[in-house]
């Protein structure tokens, strides 16, 4: 038998989450009503280098975002990249030339060690699609840092213009009623949270504390604890009871979107409701897919736009309700 010499694609696991995008200042006005409507031509108008948003302005070595390029993909459907770039020279170096142009691709970036080149770094990068309604982002952590640096883009300002609400594939039906929410952080070591790179672990940490603060407060010999809690054979839990309250639909509703939009760690929350129990990480509209991988061992970008084109077609068709 012939022996196959083809390679096995190389293939990463990629979850993407859909938000629907919302006016948050009445500054906004019905000429550039939505995000799609600025963004393209504020992008054309621009070079990399006047779109680099610093990340710490009294930190002279602070990393910086940029928005590397936007390309529309479909009708009223773009793509773009955001890179985070660093000053020290590594590997993946941006030549300060290249910041004048209007956008870049992973491949502008040298890979090799140069001497003599100025420039910036490259750390990262993540993809995300926009419509007028909907903006999908190809990371699994809230999308505050990307809305925070698009609302500084088109106004050059750290005015909040527009904001983000998870599309949610699960909602509480007009009858159900909650019972209780709990939180059941998940450890590491020592009794140590398990932390996350996105904006609210302070939230997270402050519950983890409280939590093992309360069973450490049963014990009067601590020892063997932290592993303990660590390995499972403990188990903390805050609970929030609602037994002698009942929530109207909207406060609800209210309650787990606000839960769902600005936690990094939705999978550590349960809900107990009068038509069963689930965690908050069921709720978000999520799609989960194996993504080609170059050679370069970068997503294939052809790969990820048809898949979240895909995925803006299902908002459009399947979500297109108006946000209360």
């Amino acid at each position: 038998m012939a022996k196959d010499n083809s390679e096995k694609v190389k293939v990463k696991e990629v979850k993407m989450r859909a938000y629907r995008i919302v006016t948050a200042n009445d500054t906004v006005t019905k000429k550039d009503a939505t995000l799609l409507d600025i963004l393209p031509s504020d992008m054309k108008a621009t070079n990399l280098e006047e779109r680099l948003m610093v990340l710490s302005e009294i930190d002279k070595f602070s990393e910086k975002d940029t928005l590397a390029y936007l390309k529309e993909v479909g009708k009223g459907v773009y793509f773009g990249m955001m890179v985070r770039l660093r000053p020290t020279i590594q590997d993946g170096v941006l030549e300060e030339k290249k910041l004048k142009n209007e956008s870049i691709e992973l491949s502008d970036f040298i890979t090799k060690e140069l001497d003599g080149i100025k420039g910036l770094s490259y750390k990262e990068h993540y993809y995300f699609a926009l419509s007028n309604k909907y903006i999908i982002v190809s990371f699994s952590s809230s999308p505050r840092k990307l809305f925070t640096y698009l609302n500084w883009l088109i106004r050059n300002s750290s005015d909040l213009l527009f904001d983000y609400r998870s599309v949610m594939k699960r909602r509480l039906s007009k009858d159900t009623k909650i019972s209780k929410l709990e939180y059941r952080p998940k450890y590491a070591t020592k009794g140590q949270a398990t932390t996350s790179s996105a904006t609210n672990t302070v939230y997270r940490r402050r519950l983890d504390q409280m939590t093992f603060e309360m069973v450490k407060g049963l014990f009067s010999n601590t020892e063997g604890l932290d592993e303990a809690l660590a390995e499972g054979g403990i188990d903390a839990t805050l609970v929030i009871s609602f037994n002698r309250a009942t929530l109207k639909k909207e406060n609800r509703d209210n309650l787990l979107q606000l839960e769902v939009d600005h936690l990094d760690n939705p999978e550590d929350f349960f809900v107990d409701t009068s038509d069963g129990r689930f965690s908050l990480a069921e709720m978000p509209y999520t799609d989960v897919q194996k993504i080609e991988v170059t050679e370069q061992g970068f997503l294939s970008e052809p790969a990820l736009i048809q898949r979240m084109k895909i995925i803006m077609s299902d908002l459009n068709e399947n979500y297109d309700e108006p946000v209360d």
